[in-house]
Order: structure tokens, then C-alpha cells, then sequence
């Protein structure tokens, strides 16, 4: 496939020359730049190809921002959930090791372009169909569109980093094997003490003022611990 693709970047070269000076498509240093949209949308209209059109349209169209997507990983009710929707965050955003860090990433898409030019303003065959040099540059604009929405990701994972920490700061959580929360168990325990220290005094027998005050006891380790 890597191979076929370089075929078709050689066979480009040579209308590539032609087009490179045009007034809707240029060359900056080593990126491929289209410079009037609707110029170089009226250019492919000439080739009356529908699937073609239908193709850059989709190439080009607004990308919908999917913050909510990485804002799904907010949605957390234990520290553990959190620490692991953390720990995902900082792979794609610090750990350069890893496949889905998105620096990486953004590198190696960046470098695919580079190589992308260099090919066609090397390669020098004369004997093209004009479309051939379609393929190429919808190469090139889905390489763009894959950066720009590596660059939203990267934004809205910083985001919702800041207010997992946030969460965890704010100390809101509980831990996933709690059944309830631990602050609520903390105040259970303690008006459960407070019901016993009124048993104990109200208690008309020693017996059951013992077994009271031993309960009480077990409570209150229950509560410290």
C-alpha cells in the first residue's frame, strides 16, 4: 500500500509542476497549501466527477468538536475511576513511549506531509492524466484535518486533566470498595455513639450497661480505623 501510494506521488510530480502556479494551490517551505478554497473547489467541478466532490467535501468540512467525548472521562464517583481516567490522560499527553500520545502522534503525520512534497517536487515523469494529482493533495488535506483534530483533542484533555485534579483535590470522591461513602459512614458511626452513650446512661441493670459500653468500644476502633 506505502509503496502504491509513492507510485502515485511520482506520477503526480509533473502536474503538480503545472498547478504549483496557479492562484488556489502553492508550495510554503515544505507544505502544500490550498489558497482559495472555492477556486480550487471549482477546479475539481471541471473534471464533472461527483464522487470526487463528494469526497473533498468531506475532507473539508467543519469538524465537530468533541470535547464532550474526553469530558465522558469526568464522569467519576470513586478516587480509583479517577486516578485511571488520569493516568489515560497522561499517556496521550506526556508519555512519548506510548502509541496514543498525541505529540507523537502530530510528529509523525507532520513528517508524512514533509515527505509527501519532497516526493512531488522531486520526481520528474512528464506522462499524467490531470487527475492524478487529486489523490495527492486529498492525501495532504486529510493529513490536515487529522492534525487540527489531534490539536482539539490535545486542548480538551488538558481541560478535563485540570478538573479531575480538581476533583481529587476537593476530596469529593469515595473509594470503590466502600459501599457507601466514607464520610457518611464516619457520621453514621458517630450517631450511633452518641444513641449508645444514651442507652448506657438511661441503662437500669450493670449487665446491659457493660454490654453497651462494649459495643461502643468496637464502634469507636470501627471509627478510627
Amino acid at each position: 500500500m506505502k509503496k502504491a501510494f509513492i507510485s502515485l506521488l511520482l506520477l503526480a510530480s509533473c502536474l503538480f509542476a503545472q498547478i504549483i502556479g496557479s492562484d488556489f494551490l502553492k508550495i510554503e517551505k515544505d507544505r502544500l497549501k490550498i489558497t482559495d478554497e472555492a477556486k480550487f473547489l471549482s477546479y475539481l467541478k471541471s473534471f464533472d466527477d461527483d464522487k470526487m466532490i463528494a469526497e473533498y467535501r468531506e475532507i473539508i468540512k467543519p469538524i465537530e468538536i468533541l470535547a464532550d467525548a474526553d469530558n465522558g472521562l469526568l464522569n467519576v464517583t470513586s478516587y480509583e475511576q479517577a486516578f485511571k481516567n488520569l493516568r489515560l490522560i497522561y499517556q496521550k499527553l506526556y508519555l512519548k513511549e506510548k502509541p496514543e500520545n498525541i505529540d507523537s502522534q502530530y510528529a509523525k503525520l507532520q513528517a508524512r506531509q514533509a515527505k509527501i512534497v519532497e516526493i512531488m517536487l522531486g520526481a520528474k515523469n512528464k506522462n499524467l492524466y490531470e487527475t492524478d494529482i487529486i489523490p495527492v493533495i486529498f492525501e495532504y488535506r486529510r493529513i490536515d484535518r487529522k492534525l487540527l483534530e489531534l490539536e482539539l483533542q490535545k486542548e480538551s484533555l488538558q481541560k478535563t486533566k485540570t478538573a479531575l485534579i480538581d476533583a481529587i483535590i476537593k476530596k469529593n470522591l469515595k473509594f470503590d470498595n466502600d459501599d457507601v461513602d466514607l464520610k457518611a459512614k464516619i457520621s453514621d458511626a458517630k450517631d450511633k455513639l452518641a444513641q449508645m452513650k444514651k442507652e448506657s446512661a438511661a441503662a437500669k441493670t450493670p449487665e446491659k450497661a457493660e454490654r453497651i459500653a462494649l459495643e461502643s468500644s468496637i464502634l469507636s476502633f470501627k471509627e478510627c480505623t
